[in-house]
C-alpha cells in the first residue's frame, strides 16, 4: 500500500480551495476595475466563464480519477491504463474540440479579437494536467500535494493578472493570465517524485470501461459547470447581443454570490469522493454535512441581501450596483447549486453514474427552458438559477434515498446490481 497523508491533512485541500475562491474574487475585481467600459467587462467575464466551464468539464476527469485511484488502492485492482495516458488522451481530444468550436466562442463573446479565442484550446490542454494531478493525489489521499496543486494554480493566476494590470490591462492580457495559472502542475511534476508516481499509477478498470466512466463523469460535470460557472454563456446564448453587452452588473452579481460556496465545494469534491469510499460509503455522515451546508449559508443569504449592494458599489463602482432582493435570490440559487454539487459527489462515490449524470442534465434542461421564456433578463436569470438546481436535486434525492434504503436493509449487492439502482 502506498504511503498517504493523515486524514486530518485533508483540511489543507479545503484551505487551498478557499484561497482559490478568494483569488477568483481578486482577479474579477482587478479585471473589472482595470478595463475601460461595461462592454469590455462583459467580454472578460464571458471569456472567464467559458474557460471555467471547460475547467468544470475537466473536473469530471479529476473526480473519476479520484474514484479510480481510491478503488484501485482499496481493492488492489489495477487493470487499466496509467493516469498520464488517460490525461494525454483527454488533452488531445479536449483541445481539438475547443478549436473546432471556434465559431461558437466568437459568437458568445460578441466580436472578440481572434487571438482571444485562440487562448481557449491552449487553456484546456494545460488544465487537463492540473485536473489529473488533483484527482490522482486526492484518490491516493496525498492531501498536501493535492492542496499545493490547487494553491499554486491560484497563485500563478493571481500573479499573472496583477502583472497584466500593472503593465496595462487588455481583455487579451487578462485572458492569457487566466490560462497561465494552469501551468502549475508542470512545476510540481518537475519538482516532486511523488507527483510523478501519482501520475504513473494504473487505474482500476480496463481502457474501454474507464473511457465510458470518464465520458459519463465529464458529461455530468459539464452540465454542472454550465450552471456553476458557465451561466453567462447560457445568458449570452439566450439574449440579444445589444442587451447582453450591458449585462456585466448581472453577471458580476451571479459570479460573486456563488463563488464563496461553489469554488471551494467543487475543488473539495475529491475529498468527498475519496473519504466516502474509504469509510465504506455510509450516508448518515453525509446527511449531517448537507444540513451544515444549508444552515451555514442562511447567514450568507441574509448578508447578501442587506450589505451586498453596498459592497458591490464600493468595490466595483456605481455602474455595477444591484438590489438586495436580487442578490438574496441569487444566493439562494447558489445554495441549491451547492447542495446539488454535494449530492452529485455522493452519487458518483456510490458509483451511481447514471443518476449523477441525470440530475445535472435535468438541471441544465430546466434552466435553459426557463431562460428562453420571454421576460426581463434579471427575472429570467433568477428563475433559471432557482428552478434548474431544484429539479436536479430532486433527481439525486431519489437515488440517495434508494441507496439509504439498501444500506438500512444491510443487503450486499454486486457491482452490476448497484449500477441498476
Amino acid at each position: 500500500m502506498r504511503p498517504t497523508d493523515g486524514r486530518s491533512t485533508a483540511v489543507l485541500v479545503g484551505l487551498a480551495s478557499v484561497g482559490s475562491a478568494a483569488v477568483s474574487y481578486v482577479v474579477t475585481l482587478l479585471g473589472t476595475r482595470s478595463l475601460g467600459s461595461v462592454s469590455e467587462t462583459t467580454q472578460f467575464l464571458t471569456f472567464t466563464s467559458i474557460v471555467f466551464t471547460a475547467y468544470g468539464v475537466l473536473g469530471g476527469l479529476s473526480s473519476e480519477l479520484t474514484r479510480a485511484h481510491a478503488t484501485a488502492e482499496q481493492l488492489d485492482r489495477r487493470r487499466g491504463p496509467r493516469t498520464s495516458v488517460a490525461a494525454l488522451c483527454v488533452a488531445l481530444l479536449g483541445g481539438t474540440a475547443m478549436a473546432v468550436a471556434w465559431p461558437v466562442w466568437s459568437h458568445l463573446l460578441v466580436h472578440p479579437e481572434g487571438r482571444l479565442v485562440a487562448l481557449l484550446p491552449l487553456a484546456v490542454v494545460l488544465y487537463v494536467g492540473h485536473a489529473a494531478l488533483v484527482g490522482a493525489t486526492a484518490g491516493d489521499r496525498l492531501w498536501r500535494l493535492c492542496s499545493t496543486t490547487i494553491a499554486l494554480e491560484a497563485a500563478l493566476r493571481l500573479l499573472a493578472t496583477a502583472l497584466v494590470c500593472v503593465v496595462g490591462a487588455t481583455i487579451f492580457g487578462l485572458g492569457a493570465a487566466t490560462a497561465l495559472g494552469a501551468l502549475a502542475w508542470l512545476v510540481l511534476i518537475c519538482l516532486s517524485p511523488t507527483a510523478r508516481r501519482a501520475m504513473s499509477q494504473r487505474l482500476d478498470h480496463a481502457a474501454a470501461r474507464m473511457t465510458a466512466r470518464i465520458v459519463a463523469s465529464m458529461t455530468a460535470q459539464g452540465a454542472s459547470a454550465v450552471l456553476v460557472v458557465g451561466f453567462p454563456v447560457l445568458l449570452s446564448a439566450t439574449t440579444p447581443a445589444h442587451d447582453y453587452l450591458s449585462s456585466a452588473p448581472l453577471i458580476l452579481a451571479v459570479t460573486l454570490t456563488r463563488a464563496p460556496l461553489l469554488i471551494p465545494l467543487n475543488a473539495y469534491q475529491g475529498v468527498v469522493v475519496s473519504t466516502f469510499i474509504h469509510r465504506g460509503g455510509k450516508l448518515a455522515v453525509s446527511r449531517r454535512v448537507a444540513v451544515l451546508i444549508f444552515l451555514a449559508v442562511l447567514a450568507i443569504v441574509l448578508a447578501a441581501g442587506l450589505v451586498g449592494p453596498f459592497v458591490l458599489e464600493l468595490l466595483f463602482g456605481s455602474a455595477y450596483r444591484s438590489t438586495g432582493s436580487l442578490l438574496a435570490l441569487l444566493t439562494i440559487g447558489a445554495v441549491l447549486l451547492a447542495l446539488l454539487t454535494f449530492s452529485g459527489s455522493l452519487c458518483q462515490a456510490l458509483d451511481r453514474h447514471r443518476w449523477f449524470l441525470s440530475g445535472w442534465v435535468v438541471a441544465v434542461v430546466v434552466a435553459v427552458a426557463v431562460l428562453n421564456i420571454p421576460g426581463a433578463m434579471d427575472s429570467r436569470a433568477v428563475a433559471a438559477l432557482l428552478l434548474g438546481p431544484a429539479a436536479g436535486l430532486a433527481v439525486h434525492a431519489i437515488c440517495l434515498s434508494r441507496s439509504a434504503a439498501v444500506q438500512r436493509g444491510s443487503k450486499p449487492i454486486d457491482e452490476e446490481s448497484r449500477d441498476r439502482l
